[in-house]
């Protein structure tokens, strides 16, 4: 079933409407096949009502679209805005914005799509770029190794981390031209985050004191 036609609710003679956003979310965009039109972040504010509203910003774009995007992003994100719908999209899901509890949507006679404001929404989150790159790891170690028993022992007591092990020890990874604090198993000589679930190698610290991260 398609999304609630956005304008069902909204009187004739209206031009705007503030509703309630239940949830946002966040994906890439890619223009028609044959199109040399960068990809954009479309942004989709699922509402009360059953109404859907999106919005498309455009950080790979030049001049006043990329502009746009950059003043967009900073009124929500401490994170200097990406050159890339790819990375855009993986800190937005990764919670590098604030999360909009109310939007204003406002129509203009002959224009197509709806203007988009955020008229009420979360404490603007203190995110780094690395909780994007620990997040995705977490993910996949999460998939992998459920199921497996010797893995038990983590869940029954809450999951250990890869940064409570006596193995683990920071370092510095480089991650889109930058030097960024990561970690290190020097167990199994790969780099590891401090927040991914540990493995079967696990030991723990003989300094308690020494789990914090950086």
């Amino acid at each position: 079933m398609g999304d609630r036609n956005p304008w069902f609710d909204l009187p004739n003679d209206s031009t705007s409407k503030v509703l309630e956003v239940l949830r946002v979310e966040y994906e890439i965009h890619y223009s028609r096949a044959g199109s040399d039109k960068p990809p954009t972040l479309q942004v989709a504010y699922r509402c009360e009502g059953r109404n859907t509203f999106r919005e498309w910003l455009c950080p790979e774009h030049k001049g006043f679209a990329r502009n746009k995007f950059v003043e967009w992003w900073k009124w929500k994100s401490v994170v200097t805005p990406p050159t890339d719908a790819e990375t855009a999209e993986r800190y937005a899901k990764a919670g590098a914005l604030a999360t909009p509890k109310k939007i204003k949507v406002k129509t203009f006679p002959g224009k197509n799509f709806p203007e988009i404001e955020w008229v009420d929404f979360s404490p603007i989150p203190k995110f780094k770029p690395i909780d994007a790159i620990q997040k995705e790891d977490w993910d996949v170690n999460r998939e992998e190794q459920e199921g497996f028993e010797e893995f038990a022992q983590f869940e029954e007591s809450g999951p250990m981390r890869c940064g409570q092990c006596k193995y683990w020890t920071t370092a510095l990874v480089k991650s889109e031209g930058e030097l960024e604090d990561c970690g290190f198993c020097l167990k199994k000589d790969e780099r590891s985050p401090f927040y991914t679930q540990a493995c079967s190698k696990f030991e723990e610290k003989d300094d308690p004191s020494s789990d914090i991260p950086f």
